[in-house]
Formats: C-alpha cells, sequence, structure tokens
C-alpha cells in the first residue's frame, strides 16, 4: 500500500510541476542583450552584455540562451560557442524566482561593418528535465565598426598643395560669408553669430543667418568596383580605410567634405553619399557610411559613371579625389576628363604589388598604395 502510495504521489508531483511549468516558465521570463557601445573602431575591445531576469516565484534550472552574430566579432570565450559563416553562442543558464544574471562577453571587433542581433532564442525544461520550452526574444541590438585610419604621412605635398588652394582661396576672398536674416538660435550655432539686439528686442535667442560665397570642397569619389573576379576583399577594405583617412584629414584641415560611392549600404540597399559638411559630426557620418558598405554585393553604378556624375554637380573650385583599386580604361579616360576640366584632381590607387599594369598609371595625380595579397 506505501508503494501505491508513494508511487501516486510522485505521479501527482510529476503532473502539478508539468503543468506548472508549461503554463508560467516564460513568465516574467527576458532577455537582454545589448553591446557596450553603438560605435567602435576596427580592433577595439568591446563586450556584449547579456541579462537573463526571471521575475517570478517559479526557478528555471536549466536555461539555454542561443544566438548568432557576425564571426567578424572575435570572441574572447569560445566555450559553448561554433563558428562557421557567423558565430554561434550556446549559454547556459540557472536562475532562481526573482532573479536577474548578467554576463560580460568580450570580444574584439577585427573588421569594420554593420552588426546587428535581430533574435534569440530561449530554451527551457521543467523541473525534472522531462519537457523542453522554447520562445523568441527580439532584442534588436546594433553595433557600427567604423574603418581605422590608415597613414597619409608619406603623400603630404598633394594634401599641402590642397590645404594651400584653401588658403589662397580665402586671402583672394577673406569675407566667404554674406548676410541672409535672422532666425531662432539653435545649441549648434556659434556664440558669435547671436544677434544680441534682436534677441533683446524679440525676447529669445536670435542668431545671424549667412549664406556661403565661397564654396571651396574636397569631393571624395570611392570607387568598389572590382576589375578581377579573384580579387579578395582586403584591397577594397584598404581603399575604405584610405578614404576614412582623407576625410579625417579634410576635417583636420577645415576643408568642406562630400563623399560619393556606389558601394551599397548593407541596411537601404542604396549607394552611399553624404552631403558636404564640416566638423565633427561630418567625420563621423562618413565613417558611419563607410562602415555599412556591403563589399558582397555588386556596385550600384560603374566607377567611371559615379565619377561622371559627380562631376556635373560641381564647378570647377572642387578638389577631386578619386579611391579607387579598378583602373581600367573607362575610369582612366573619365579621370583625364576630370583634369581636362580644370578641375584639381588626385587618384588614390591601391594594388597588389604584383600588378605592374597599375605601376603604368603613377604620376603626380595618380599616387600608389601598395597592398599585400
Amino acid at each position: 500500500m506505501e508503494i501505491v502510495v508513494i508511487l501516486l504521489a510522485a505521479l501527482l508531483i510529476y503532473l502539478l510541476q508539468s503543468r506548472l511549468y508549461k503554463k508560467y516558465w516564460k513568465r516574467g521570463l527576458s532577455l537582454s542583450l545589448r553591446f557596450e557601445r553603438d560605435t567602435a573602431f576596427e580592433g577595439d575591445n568591446l563586450s556584449l552584455i547579456e541579462v537573463l531576469t526571471n521575475n517570478k516565484l517559479l526557478p528555471l534550472p536549466f536555461v539555454t540562451v542561443k544566438f548568432q552574430v557576425s564571426r567578424k566579432l572575435e570572441f574572447l570565450d569560445s566555450n559553448n560557442s561554433q563558428i562557421t559563416d557567423y558565430y554561434y553562442r550556446n549559454d547556459l543558464f540557472s536562475i532562481t524566482m526573482r532573479q536577474r544574471i548578467t554576463r560580460k562577453l568580450p570580444f574584439i571587433c577585427a573588421k569594420r561593418g554593420y552588426y546587428t542581433i535581430h533574435s534569440a532564442d530561449l530554451v527551457s525544461n521543467n523541473l525534472l528535465g522531462t519537457e523542453k520550452y522554447a520562445k523568441r526574444e527580439n532584442p534588436s541590438t546594433y553595433l557600427t565598426v567604423y574603418p581605422n585610419f590608415t597613414d597619409l604621412s608619406d603623400f603630404s605635398l598633394p594634401f599641402g598643395r590642397i590645404g594651400g588652394s584653401v588658403i589662397a582661396r580665402s586671402i583672394l576672398n577673406p569675407d566667404p560669408f554674406e548676410f541672409r536674416g535672422i532666425r531662432e538660435y539653435l545649441p549648434t550655432d556659434s556664440l558669435r553669430h547671436i544677434n544680441f539686439k534682436a534677441s533683446a528686442r524679440i525676447g529669445m535667442l536670435m542668431s545671424n543667418e549667412y549664406s556661403q560665397t565661397l564654396s571651396q570642397e574636397l569631393v571624395l569619389v570611392l570607387n568598389t568596383e572590382k576589375y578581377k573576379e579573384w580579387l579578395h576583399d582586403d584591397l577594397y577594405e584598404y581603399a575604405i580605410r584610405l578614404a576614412a583617412s582623407v576625410t579625417d584629414m579634410a576635417i583636420r584641415k577645415d576643408i568642406p567634405i562630400r563623399l560619393y560611392s556606389n558601394g551599397r549600404d548593407v541596411v537601404t540597399g542604396e549607394e552611399e553619399y553624404c552631403e558636404t559638411g564640416l566638423g565633427e559630426r561630418q567625420l563621423y557620418n562618413i565613417l558611419e557610411l563607410l562602415a555599412r558598405i556591403d563589399l558582397e554585393k555588386e556596385p550600384v553604378q560603374k566607377g567611371s559613371e559615379l565619377l561622371q556624375s559627380s562631376m556635373e554637380h560641381h564647378h570647377d573650385n572642387a578638389i577631386f579625389i578619386l579611391i579607387s583599386p579598378y583602373y581600367k580604361d573607362d575610369l582612366q579616360l573619365t579621370f583625364a576628363r576630370c583634369e581636362e576640366e580644370a578641375f584639381d584632381a588626385l587618384w588614390l590607387l591601391p594594388y597588389y604589388k604584383n600588378e605592374p599594369e597599375a605601376k603604368e598609371l603613377l604620376s603626380d595625380s595618380v599616387l600608389p598604395y601598395e597592398v599585400e595579397p
């Protein structure tokens, strides 16, 4: 009789816990995944913050968190993980009632890019491990890894010429702005532009608005068109770093800069473009666009078409910097036309050292950047 009672009690406990866990296991259970920062540079060390919360009175002895992220983020802890086309993570938790567990997963930003984690799976069991339950979370976290800067010190002369051009034009026209009117002051306005008389009369801060009469700018044209199928991305990654470095140099020299690129944005699928601007905000606007270029997809248009269309939108006071590992005849002809139309132009040419045909192009206007294949 005692054995029957014990068996009935065991069956009752089994049915009770099975019913409880099946009904309530995911109530109050949530997962948060977020990168330590939203932005970083290539080579930076960051952490992915993993937070599991069980906000109920039912303990969960086994909870597995499963998610995937790009393998270009190199996690230092390879336990509970598998790397193929992606980095697959499986973390096991044992979480009691009303508990929150936080883990930091350190990683290295090995390559520029735009990285997201859109979903994660939570898998758990009942108390006896006889049934399995699963739910999907949508953390929607992202990280933008900017390209690193590369050394441009060996080519200071061409950039000195550009800087001198800006200074010379400023001397010829020392007042590059003309007054347009008065508007409400914005936090981004310079204090020097506050119109105190108008502010006192109206009772709120007002700022003078100006129109730029001198539009000296640097036009950066980044071509991601490939000329050989077997080319590795390292040549084009170097070209992107060059674009980042030129942008940084222009911003530090107070030269307005604009970006054209036929590379596709990994988020929108459109080609990259940034209006002319100055300052740190412009630097990071362009760095973000460069980070999001998807080299696995075909460019929106040919490099020669990109350069030609960018020329049509500028006058002869623009300075063109073409960055292109592609160097076939169509682009050479368009670049020559750019110089003929009185544009100051430079072509930064990343190439493999075993490409003698690329070396034949080198001149005062075509500057080499040798890349190891």
